[in-house]
């Protein structure tokens, strides 16, 4: 499968640079991870939706994994080894571990008052932490640009102000649900979750993972 992807990815991009003529190298490598992504997605994304139709919980899996994937998109994260690691281990992450997370939560019965500061807490914790390290890259997908990364740890930390707005405004289900979902992505950016999963930072945070 992964050899597959990599092949359909790259006459993907190859056609892409040859029709708009790009010749610069940092382009060229981004417009090879895009084409990766978008490949790679098109296998993923029926493992996590199919079940979730299934088990009559697609509404949620589509809020949550469209929560993290805006979020990951600007501030990064890691990645497993393999694709079938991804398919597996990341389709839970994204889109079934917030919906357990949640509905552990509401079980419990908490006053509405200690949802919303567990939200806040959150919500706290995660901008903390995309100010220390996002956008975080890879050793194998780079950013090198200063103004870039200036604008993605921005756009981060707006996303995650809004899915805490988003969270006031909806039930304490769903809210729980999209708090979870943007903690679980920030916590992929953090120099730890690079040990674990045996990941490099590329040309951003090099000295916070302690490469440079």
């Amino acid at each position: 499968m992964a050899k597959l992807i990599a092949r359909q990815s790259e006459a993907l991009a190859n056609y892409c640079i040859e029709k708009a003529n790009i010749t610069d190298i940092k382009k060229i490598a981004e417009i090879k991870y895009g084409a990766y992504f978008f490949i790679s997605a098109l296998y993923k994304l029926p493992l996590m939706y199919i079940p979730a139709i299934i088990f009559g919980v697609f509404g949620e899996v589509i809020i949550s994994s469209l929560v993290f994937s805006v979020l990951r998109f600007f501030a990064g994260g890691v990645h497993a080894k393999t694709h079938t690691g991804c398919a597996l281990a990341g389709n839970f992450v994204m889109g079934y571990l917030p919906i357990l997370t949640a509905i552990g939560i509401n079980k419990l019965g908490l006053q509405p008052c200690v949802i919303e500061q567990i939200k806040l807490i959150i919500c706290t914790i995660s901008i903390a932490l995309i100010s220390a390290y996002a956008p975080a890259d890879l050793e194998s997908k780079p950013i090198y640009s200063t103004k870039r990364k200036q604008i993605f740890k921005v756009i981060s930390a707006i996303a995650v102000l809004i899915a805490y707005g988003i969270s006031l405004l909806v039930n304490s289900y769903y809210g729980v649900l999209i708090m979870v979902a943007v903690i679980l992505e920030v916590l992929s950016i953090t120099p730890l979750a690079y040990k674990i999963f045996k990941n490099k930072y590329g040309n951003t945070n090099k000295t916070i993972a302690g490469e440079g």
